[in-house]
């Protein structure tokens, strides 16, 4: 009588490389990856706007204070 586990990792091994190629076609065909791709960029994009944002307005609130010490 043939072991169980001799036949079930290599039939686990094909399914996960299996698994693993339909799933990369599929995200190729729906164009997933370059939609996190742009995602991605989005978020950079919107981290760093964020960021001047703020700086800008530290800068106006600094002003405004500068200008309400001198009058």
């Amino acid at each position: 009588m043939e072991d169980p586990n001799s036949t079930l990792i290599p039939a686990l091994v094909v399914f996960l490389v299996l698994f693993a190629i339909c799933r990369e076609i599929v995200c190729w065909y729906w164009k997933i990856n370059d939609r996190n791709n742009s995602l991605k960029q989005m978020k950079n994009s919107a981290k760093i706007t964020n960021e001047l944002l703020s700086d800008i307005k530290d800068l106006l609130a600094s002003e405004k204070h500068r200008n309400i010490a001198q009058k």
